[in-house]
């Protein structure tokens, strides 16, 4: 489990994507455009197999992608969203870095 383990293989972050659940509350720019009783319920039916399912959707969605609609400029939706829907960002200037899907964080003494 997700929650438990605190890891999200690159792989089902990708499956993620393809089901169009990133940030697919969003319209346009390669997001699902749904609405928010949709958006909702998604979340409720990935929260209910593993909160830190419904985490990484909605932190992926809401924080990274949310963000660039209003304050983002029109290069930027058109190259950040689509890539953040599939999980597959990359900047150019750090090819050699993880995928958002590996990243690996943590707490407690010593970290």
């Amino acid at each position: 489990m997700l929650y438990e383990s605190a890891t999200l293989r690159r792989e089902l972050a990708k499956e993620f994507g393809k089901l169009g659940v990133l940030g697919m509350h969003l319209q346009g720019y390669g997001c699902a455009g749904t609405n928010a009783v949709g958006y909702g319920l998604a979340c409720m039916e990935l929260w209910a197999g593993d909160s830190g399912f419904r985490s990484f959707v909605s932190v992926q969605g809401s924080l990274s992608m949310f963000s660039i609609y209003p304050y983002g400029s029109e290069e930027q939706k058109n190259e950040w969203p689509p890539r953040l829907a599939a999980v597959g960002a990359r900047h150019r200037r750090h090819a050699a870095r993880r995928e958002p899907g590996t990243t690996e964080c943590g707490c407690g003494p010593g970290k």
